[in-house]
């Protein structure tokens, strides 16, 4: 990939690892068990919004949240946020495999995102890839 314009997003949690990368589109992934506790930092990540709806002895949901907003944040353009400055829409039900959606305001602006989820054992991945023309800061 040396001189590619590609875009590319790694993560890992062991024993998995999980790539992604795309000629085109912006690009973000990550992997995780949610074996491992998230309830004792989900104050740190979580929005006001997302803090009404989320059980927080839900680990399952914790985790899936966690990976979502850490594959927002590998999109280029998203440094310096933090899990506060993100939002998911309610998550009701938790498939095997299914869609999230979010939104980030950066700047003035609202931006939405559709992420992609699935579930290996006791692992989520969660990947999003975005147009970067359709960007707005």
């Amino acid at each position: 990939m040396a001189n590619s314009k590609a875009h590319l997003s790694i993560s890992h949690s062991y024993p998995l690892v999980a790539v992604i990368v795309s000629p085109s589109l912006y690009v973000g992934i990550d992997v995780e068990s949610y074996s491992r506790p998230f309830s004792h930092v989900a104050n740190k990540y979580l929005s006001e919004k997302e803090k009404r709806w989320v059980d927080p002895a839900d680990n399952k949901r914790l985790a899936l949240i966690w990976s979502a907003k850490e594959a927002l944040y590998k999109l280029p353009g998203m440094e310096g946020l933090g899990g506060v400055d993100m939002n998911l829409q309610r998550i009701d039900v938790i498939n095997e495999s299914g869609t999230l959606e979010a939104t980030i305001k950066l700047g003035g602006n609202v931006q939405h995102f559709v992420l992609n989820y699935n579930y290996l054992g006791s692992f989520n991945v969660v990947w999003v890839c975005f147009n970067p023309k359709s960007i707005t800061f």
